[in-house]
């Protein structure tokens, strides 16, 4: 079997700790080293969004801050941007053609390029951004932020009421197959057994978060509205569809829900990144 280099993506903590100085400059350097030296440096179209919708939400005063963790997040060289996770999972596990090309790696990789050209959030609301680039001399970009707001928040609303469904009694817990089958018609990819199979074997780590989401759905103290991140942390996941794939994360309850998974080693926290950083 040959070499897999690495592929290391952060998840929005990672970035957030780095830039407000939580971690030791020394240790971001070690482990940047790293990477850029050992693995592929890559970008979670999730943690992008993440930043994106921060600085949506953020007000004016803040907007130059709010856009340089994005610069941070994506400032590496050669960063692979990685898709939707449908397209991933589609393309990596079943090797079809992917759907969105709006959400390929040329596409998204604009997206730093365009908000770090921008002097305000206006400019970049109203498409007046202009890139200094070959090829793109008189275009005007711009960002539909509301837009992506609403499809987050979208996102975690739908995860929410699923959870309040299965508290009520409503929707029934789903075996790991009768999971992946729902995930398949999702992908509209065709379902045999052995789809399933290979869905439930790429995907493992985003169900054994999923069910221990659905065991607190049977406690009525935890309140979804309270942990919608919960969403969004299982879907930085699927990218583990990847065998190359390690998430770095500062998140504790991502490892103590995907404790069972048989991907469970490729989710790090930034400490066991820094150590392997150290060998």
């Amino acid at each position: 079997m040959p070499f897999l280099r690495k592929k290391i993506f952060y998840d929005t903590q990672v970035i957030t700790y780095a830039l407000a100085g939580r971690i030791p400059p020394s240790a971001w350097k070690l482990v940047s080293q790293y990477v850029s030296a050992r693995c592929r440096y890559c970008v979670s179209l999730n943690t992008l969004t993440e930043l994106v919708v921060g600085l949506a939400r953020g007000d004016d005063s803040h907007f130059t801050e709010n856009a340089n963790r994005v610069r941070f997040l994506c400032s590496a060289p050669k960063a692979v941007f990685l898709p939707l996770v449908g397209e991933f999972v589609r393309t990596r596990v079943f090797h079809e053609s992917p759907r969105r090309p709006d959400y390929s790696h040329d596409q998204i990789k604009l997206w730093p390029r365009i908000i770090m050209k921008a002097r305000d959030k206006r400019e970049l609301t109203a498409g007046l951004v202009s890139l200094p680039e070959p090829g793109r001399s008189g275009i005007d970009y711009g960002f539909n932020l509301d837009m992506l707001v609403r499809q987050v928040q979208s996102g975690k609303d739908a995860h929410a009421r699923a959870l309040n469904d299965l508290r009520t009694g409503t929707l029934r817990r789903p075996t790991q197959q009768q999971w992946a089958a729902g995930v398949l018609h999702n992908l509209q990819i065709r379902f045999t057994n052995s789809n399933v199979a290979s869905l439930c074997s790429a995907l493992d780590a985003v169900y054994q978060y999923d069910s221990s989401l659905y065991d607190l759905a049977q406690s009525n103290s935890y309140d979804f509205s309270k942990h919608d991140s919960d969403w969004l942390d299982s879907q930085q996941l699927y990218y583990l569809a990847d065998p190359s794939v390690f998430l770095v994360t500062f998140d504790s309850k991502i490892k103590v829900r995907t404790t069972k998974s048989s991907q469970f080693s490729r989710i790090l926290g930034f400490e066991e990144l820094k150590a392997l950083a150290r060998r």
